[in-house]
């Protein structure tokens, strides 16, 4: 009668263990490490908004800054003296700079942003690398005269990628024929007009006839404005439909794939 308590008692521990590695797993991911608190004249953290969760990034970004600064005292830093640190990019495409500023200039021989293609735990460890290599040029003495360092550029953030522009589209098939129009009806015009400019003349070949070039000139001058109307025509109307739909993009949502059309209808 005691044998099914044995199963029984086995397959409480496992739930219980089960449901202990679940919790300790949640807490792992879902709690963010205690931020470590620096002095704001002396420490500066700025995570990009394209950064997905944050407060969990720079609270971890602030635990590898206080293992990699244990042994600095950053009180004993020169008068402005801070250690700017910028994590900008996207997840798992970070952008990392750590900089040593004077009196909020960069102070030359700091590195230049990195990029990092890479995990969390990656991204940390290079970041708590690059800090120590700046370490000793956080703790340089002010000289001096001073020093001239160049202004740190102003922070911003990365922008999206762009869509192509698609609201200048190309010339379609009645467009190119509107330009071909007028280009032929600007010759011709060249053409009448230096008819008409020319007037009569005299045929030495033909018994010195008066010849009046007026009449052909007119002609010339009314088919070729003609085509160059047809051909304004044209183009207006191929930039009109053009206009119409100023933008055809992609759209993708957690809950549906789509089509967005911005324009004028």
């Amino acid at each position: 009668m005691t044998r099914p308590l044995i199963p029984t008692l086995a397959l409480g521990l496992s739930a219980v263990l089960v449901t202990s590695s679940a919790a300790n797993a949640a807490a792992h991911v879902g709690s963010p490490p205690s931020a470590t608190a620096f002095p704001a004249d002396r420490v500066d953290v700025w995570i990009a908004d394209t950064i997905e969760d944050r407060e969990l990034v720079s609270s971890w970004v602030h635990e590898e800054l206080s293992k990699a600064l244990t042994e600095v005292d950053l009180d004993a830093l020169p008068v402005g003296r801070k250690l700017v640190v910028e994590i900008s990019g996207v997840n798992y495409e970070w952008v990392m700079s750590v900089a040593a500023t004077q009196d909020g200039k960069r102070m030359p021989g700091s590195p230049d942003a990195s990029a990092c293609n890479c995990s969390d735990e990656k991204m940390l460890a290079e970041l708590a690398s690059v800090t120590r290599t700046v370490i000793p040029l956080l703790q340089q003495e002010l000289a001096s005269g001073g020093s001239r360092t160049p202004p740190i550029p102003p922070r911003v953030d990365p922008e999206q990628p762009t869509q192509p522009d698609r609201t200048r589209r190309p010339l379609a098939g009645m467009g190119k024929a509107g330009i071909g129009l007028l280009v032929t009806g600007a010759a011709g015009l060249g053409v009448g007009i230096g008819l008409v400019a020319a007037g009569t003349a005299v045929d030495d070949g033909n018994d010195r006839q008066a010849i009046d070039r007026r009449p052909p000139g007119y002609a010339v001058i009314g088919t070729s404005a003609a085509l160059a109307i047809t051909g304004a025509i044209l183009l207006g109307l191929d930039r009109r439909r053009a206009r119409r739909v100023q933008a055809i993009v992609p759209t993708w949502e957690r809950q549906f794939v789509g089509i967005s059309l911005s324009g004028r209808f």
